[in-house]
């Protein structure tokens, strides 16, 4: 074996042609074999690769606290159910009226109101404030795209009716200025009523003035097999499976507004809320 310098690095030849590389430029080795390092001096110390002198080791980041101790495994991602739920609804949504703010026409309330018509705080449906159509020729207009498909609900209390007459309750517009006329009629047990641009098409027992009810309604566009069902629950109750009134046999193209109110010509008064227009399904 024999001991060669390149520079500061150390080379040993060994018997056989093998060599061994050292990066300490003092190593000497004796012609007894031995091996020693300057005076005093002692090895460099390693740092392993891909840490920064006096950082941590590879693969940590050090520990908050500058520990160098490996991270704890990450926390669990929160839950995100009710979230979904909120996305869902907003996604099918199109419009959602409380009249919560007080007034009529606003965030909450419709785009627009004819007649005599306005929020009262008088024995409201639900929550603070309900919307009160007054008298004939009084309601609260809401306006949206063109839909296909659409799920109306509202709470509806029909305080009088004219006893000769009938009260358009509720009118769903359609494209090409058709319209889904919901009416009430033969006072006090009334008979709810639905037309299509004036025609009447199905009807059944149902209103009883006085009482709080929730009015329900399914359309679904199309030529010649359109949809249209009808349901009345008293109170907030839920909606049975199959409806009152049901229809498959009419046209329309889509729908695109709501008239809540009195909109015909007989007297009649009437108080709505919680009025929801939505693509998927009832409330």
């Amino acid at each position: 074996m024999g001991f060669r310098r390149l520079g500061g690095v150390a080379l040993i030849v060994l018997a056989g042609g093998c060599a061994l590389v050292s990066g300490a430029a003092d190593l000497s080795v004796g012609d007894d074999g031995s091996s020693s390092g300057a005076s005093g001096s002692t090895p460099p110390a390693v740092t392993p690769p891909g840490a920064a002198e006096g950082g941590a080791p590879p693969g940590t980041d050090g520990g908050l606290d500058g520990s160098g101790q490996p991270p704890g495994p990450p926390p669990p991602p929160p839950s995100d159910a009710g979230l979904d739920a909120a996305v869902d609804a907003g996604a099918t949504r199109v419009r959602t009226l409380t009249f919560e703010d007080g007034t009529a026409v606003g965030a909450k309330g419709f785009d627009s109101v004819v007649g005599q018509a306005n929020v009262t705080t008088l024995s409201p449906l639900s929550g603070s404030y309900t919307f009160r159509a007054e008298k004939e020729g009084s309601w609260g207009n809401v306006v949206f795209a063109t839909e296909t498909e659409l799920w109306i609900s509202s709470l509806i209390r029909v305080e009088s009716v004219s006893a000769t007459g009938d009260a358009d309750l509720l009118t769903v517009g359609l494209e090409g200025s058709h319209t889904i006329v919901v009416q009430c009629e033969d006072p006090p047990n009334g008979l709810l009523e639905i037309e299509y641009d004036g025609t009447p098409f199905g009807s059944a027992p149902g209103v009883v003035s006085g009482n709080a009810e929730r009015l329900a309604l399914h359309l679904r566009a199309g030529n010649g097999n359109a949809l249209v069902e009808v349901w009345l629950v008293e109170g907030s109750g839920a909606h049975p499976v199959t409806p009152l009134i049901s229809s498959s046999t009419l046209t329309f193209t889509g729908m695109n507004g709501l008239r809540v109110g009195i909109t015909g010509t007989d007297n009649a008064k009437a108080r709505y809320d919680d009025i929801i227009v939505d693509r998927a399904a009832l409330p």
